[in-house]
């Protein structure tokens, strides 16, 4: 692998982040886009910070040969990071739009974060259950059961005998493809656009994807037409960055808009924004007076998508937990059977 590769492994998305934000404090100090690039390569060359340093050098050798900054910057900045930085050189605002970028980078990251959190710990203890009853009743029940003269015919004990031998001999294969299947989802719900897509998102299906396509979409177009572009360009600008779904749903905004529409809940009522979003654009009036509505509307969407989320996911976690404690309920049950056993004996 040649060294170039290597060194843009080492380049985190967080280090890529660091990177452009000191960039960007010694333009803001008056120095130049040569001069900064130069003051950075000094600077990681005295830390030893090899990407740093590298990236430093590169921008600073396109810029004396006249280059454009994204010559220089493309490859080594994720994609996402590098059309924010182009943007913002173009409409003369790096820094505050960086800054903007950031902040809702960072509201997606907890509003995600918040739902796994409360996804991990019954998914553990539900984990914790299973290999205690794979536990039970292949190790624990059978040695109890020796000193029983007679067999212990109760459904219970039978059941965690079955149950314990199913997780035991097919378990892996059962995580193995819980995960394939998680993947392929995960992968259709990015992807897949097909007719019968908006019929399974009305029962439930692919809600995850679809409520963080609304907010992306939301906040990266607020923060677009923020900074001076029109609707139709900010459009324009987010189809390269997005999934081939939340894609489709940009191509119908662009449609909508070249049809003639003017509410902006109209041009991006495309079944990809929930109700309650769409409804707070209803109210920001006409096009040429929405991008403060919409502004408003993109700080408070991760709090709606995630009540929206929320109201689903409960349905999951509750089932979750009907599990944990049924199968609490069956290894009691057998246990106690058994010890009754025991005791008459």
């Amino acid at each position: 692998m040649p060294v170039n590769q290597l060194r843009r492994l080492s380049w985190s998305k967080n280090r890529q982040w660091q990177w452009v934000e000191d960039y960007c404090h010694w333009l803001d100090d008056g120095c130049s886009p040569l001069q900064a690039a130069e003051a950075m390569r000094l600077s990681a060359t005295h830390y030893n910070l090899v990407p740093e340093q590298q990236m430093a050098q590169r921008l600073a050798d396109c810029l004396r040969a006249g280059l454009p900054m994204t010559d220089a910057l493309k490859g080594w900045l994720h994609p996402g990071l590098l059309d924010v930085f182009t943007l913002g050189q173009q409409q003369d605002c790096l820094t505050e739009l960086l800054q903007q970028f950031r902040t809702f980078e960072r509201r997606r990251y907890r509003l995600v974060m918040s739902l796994w959190k409360q996804r991990v710990y019954p998914l553990f203890v539900l984990l914790l259950v299973l290999v205690a009853t794979a536990v039970a009743g292949q190790a624990y029940f059978p040695r109890l059961l020796a000193y029983s003269p007679a067999a212990v015919e109760h459904w219970s004990v039978n059941a965690v005998s079955l149950l314990s031998s199913l997780l035991v001999n097919w378990g892996a294969l059962w995580l193995l493809s819980g995960v394939a299947l998680g993947l392929v989802y995960r992968w259709l719900g990015q992807h897949w656009t097909g007719r019968w897509r908006l019929r399974l998102e009305r029962l439930g299906m692919f809600g995850y994807t679809r409520a963080m396509g609304a907010v992306w979409v939301t906040q990266m177009l607020a923060l677009l037409l923020r900074h001076r572009l029109s609707l139709q360009d900010g459009l324009r600008q987010l189809e390269p960055l997005a999934n081939t779904y939340v894609r489709c749903h940009l191509q119908t905004m662009s449609q909508h808009l070249a049809r003639g529409e003017r509410q902006l809940a109209e041009v991006m009522g495309t079944g990809l924004l929930p109700k309650q979003l769409l409804f707070r654009l209803h109210n920001s009036s006409q096009l040429g007076q929405a991008v403060d509505g919409l502004w408003r509307t993109a700080l408070r969407s991760d709090k709606a998508i995630r009540a929206e989320i929320m109201s689903r996911q409960r349905l999951l976690l509750g089932l979750v937990y009907l599990a944990i404690v049924g199968l609490l309920m069956l290894l009691i049950q057998a246990a106690g059977q058994i010890m009754q056993q025991l005791l008459m004996a």
